[in-house]
């Protein structure tokens, strides 16, 4: 984040030396020059920090819906109680989904371990589904994004 007015001046001072820079180039350079600025000034002014309040809220919604999950199905006495249940479990996989995926990209800890550890807690563990074989196509899917031969999650059947 941006602390004080000369860091923001200062942040100024370059965008303005690089504008000068590149508009002497040509398109193509310009934009390839613009995103690795952009993508500069986003990491200066703080947007890649990690703000781990935001995943300790919704690791309190996981528990809450986790908790919804196991009180309906084990108080169940009627069949709209099993329902609830359901729907609360479903909930819960699917926001669960949210944070595999930060994990999965190694957006939590930016860590290779740490966050695999955490993918492999979320979404071996309680989703069922292997990180590794999701990090894989998801990966993949990155690289091909749409492409109908290549991209395993491009429909095939259409």
């Amino acid at each position: 984040m941006i602390k004080n007015a000369s860091e923001h001046k200062h942040i100024i001072q370059k965008y303005r030396q690089l504008h000068y820079k590149l508009r002497f180039l040509g398109k193509k350079k310009f934009f390839f020059y613009l995103f690795y600025f952009f993508n500069d000034f986003l990491f200066i002014i703080g947007l890649f920090q990690c703000n781990y309040f935001d995943y300790a809220r919704e690791s309190l919604r996981y528990f809450l819906l986790a908790f919804l999950t196991f009180y309906f199905f084990t108080q169940a006495t009627k069949t709209w109680h099993y329902y609830m249940s359901a729907i609360f479990l479903g909930a819960f996989w699917h926001q669960l989904t949210f944070t595999a995926h930060d994990a999965g990209h190694l957006a939590i800890t930016h860590s290779y371990r740490i966050d695999s550890y955490i993918g492999i807690f979320i979404a071996n563990i309680l989703g069922g589904i292997s990180i590794g074989w999701w990090k894989y196509h998801h990966n993949i899917h990155h690289l091909v994004t749409n492409s109908p031969e290549h991209d395993p999650g491009e429909n095939k059947c259409l």
